[in-house]
């Protein structure tokens, strides 16, 4: 039966030193080296290393004075003595503390480093932030993937309205021109079609066409008010005059919107196709933008929370546009 503890026990004394002496030397208490040498316990395979370093012997040799057997040669020892040291100052070395984690606070070490530079972090803190720029970076991938889709979608279907309005113009001035035996309003119905198509099809659209029409559309006409008596016929009066004041804007606000389409007709067949070249770069530089960290409300400035990324995803992951447009 091996007996360690008396090989411990031996060749600490042969080095002239003490229990607590040894301990400190293997950063361990002066009772685990005591247990040791009464064979309460066992040192593990690294520390064993350390002491054969320490006593400059080799494996073979503590072995062979733990079991009471014959010693290895001298020159046999020597070679083994060099072999065994740098076995165990490799482990020494690649357990060395390297720092500390500057996300979490843990002591980094070779095996589990994560990252030198520009901070020093752990392996589980690199991985994290890993996942996280990643969330991120696909989040911001996928909203403009959807922002772009939406716009594009958006586009087709102003050339849809667009042509159908124009059909219709079309069709409803081609019809009287045949009821009526008026070949010439052909030509205009044709003119008046193409007109309708390039203004509804800029409505879809941020241009001028769109600012000529809420021009016209946001018109409105206040009436002055009228002082009446508080009687039956001064009632009639009020009632009368509110009625007449509603049909007149509402007439002027109709002339209004009237010439805003007429002028915007005219000028949608000029506009149309450096809107058209215009709206297809705007939708290709179409790019989703992190919110800012900050936002005012009623004049006192907040700030957002630091946005969830790999939540977030998941998040969009499960909406109907994700699948639509990034898969």
């Amino acid at each position: 039966m091996n007996n360690y503890g008396l090989a411990i026990s031996k060749l600490r004394k042969e080095h002239g030193m003490t229990q607590t002496q040894l301990g400190d030397r293997l950063n361990v208490s002066c009772q685990a080296v005591s247990k040791w040498e009464n064979n309460l316990s066992q040192p593990d395979i690294d520390t064993v290393r350390e002491m054969l370093v320490i006593f400059g012997v080799t494996m073979e040799t503590f072995v062979a004075i733990a079991e009471g057997t014959e010693l290895p040669d001298p020159g046999e020892e020597t070679a083994a003595v060099a072999a065994e040291e740098k076995q165990a100052t490799e482990p020494a070395k690649e357990n060395s503390m390297l720092g500390v984690c500057t996300v979490c606070g843990r002591a980094v070490y070779k095996k589990n480093l994560g990252a030198e530079y520009p901070k020093l972090v752990c392996f589980d803190c690199k991985t994290e932030q890993d996942v996280k720029e990643n969330a991120k970076k696909y989040y911001a991938e996928a909203k403009t993937k959807i922002m772009q889709g939406t716009e594009r979608t958006k586009f087709r279907w102003s050339f849809i309205v667009g042509s159908l309005a124009g059909a219709a113009v079309l069709g409803s001035f081609t019809a009287v021109a045949i009821s009526q035996s008026m070949s010439n309003l052909i030509w205009l119905a044709v003119v008046l079609g193409v007109m309708a198509f390039t203004f509804v099809t800029q409505l879809f659209w941020d241009g001028v066409i769109v600012d000529i029409f809420e021009w016209g559309w946001d018109k409105s006409i206040n009436l002055p008010g009228v002082i009446f008596s508080l009687d039956i016929d001064g009632i009639l009066f009020l009632i009368a005059w509110k009625i007449f004041g509603a049909i007149l804007s509402a007439l002027i606000w109709l002339l209004f919107v009237a010439i805003a389409i007429s002028v915007g007709m005219f000028v949608s067949v000029f506009t149309f196709i450096p809107c058209l070249f215009g709206r297809k770069n705007d939708i290709e530089k179409t790019v989703w933008h992190e919110p800012s960290p900050t936002y005012r409300s009623h004049g006192t400035t907040y700030t957002r929370p630091p946005m969830d990324y790999v939540a977030e995803l998941a998040k969009l992951k499960c909406t109907e546009e994700y699948n639509k447009y990034c898969k």
